[in-house]
């Protein structure tokens, strides 16, 4: 929910999350998801192994998060903290 309580991202997204995970994975092993949210993505991705998966995340609040509870550990996280839009030059190719 965001600061409105609006839905940002729901639980009943996983089995969608874990399909994008999986066709995106189809292509190789470099990986990159623009916002982590609740990381159903980015944990559905790691199932796959990919050589460097890349997550570019702009909120504070989530970053923290996924500092918190190890994503920022990971040997093949890579994690960007910005918009997009203001990071293209930390970003790099992807499968």
């Amino acid at each position: 929910m965001d600061a409105d309580s609006k839905a940002v991202m729901m639980a009943w997204e996983k089995p969608l999350m874990e399909a994008h995970a999986k066709a995106v994975c189809l292509g190789g092993g470099h990986v990159l998801n623009i916002g982590f949210g609740m990381g159903l993505v980015d944990t559905a991705i790691q199932q796959y192994s990919p050589v460097k998966h890349t997550i570019v995340e702009a909120h504070p609040d989530v970053y923290e998060r996924m500092i918190r509870t190890g994503w920022g550990q990971k040997e093949n996280v890579k994690i960007v903290f910005g918009r997009w839009q203001d990071v293209l030059s930390q970003l790099e190719t992807y499968d």
